[in-house]
């Protein structure tokens, strides 16, 4: 089967070559084949039973800390306004 390649992926393909990680482009190449067969995606086991806990947001808000944006801006803008430019 003869197989013509853009130039950029012929040229990736030969780097590879003189690089010294391959032997030859058809090497390079069968690798490469080798690979997308054995994508290891099609590998994974089947995770559908895992779920992300539950949270109830209600909940998490009721108990979180916050802070008014004065209370957090008011003591910086008072700490950094007398300060020279």
């Amino acid at each position: 089967m003869k197989i013509q390649l853009k130039p950029e992926l012929e040229a990736i393909l030969k780097a590879q070559v003189e690089q010294g990680h391959y032997p030859s482009v058809e090497a390079a190449l069968e690798a490469a084949i080798l690979a997308l067969a054995a994508d290891p995606i099609d590998a994974l086991p089947d995770v559908a039973w895992v779920k992300p806990p539950e949270t109830n947001v209600a909940k998490t808000a009721a108990e979180s800390h916050t802070f008014s944006g004065e209370k957090v801006w008011g003591p910086l803008k008072e700490r950094f306004s007398d300060q020279k430019r």
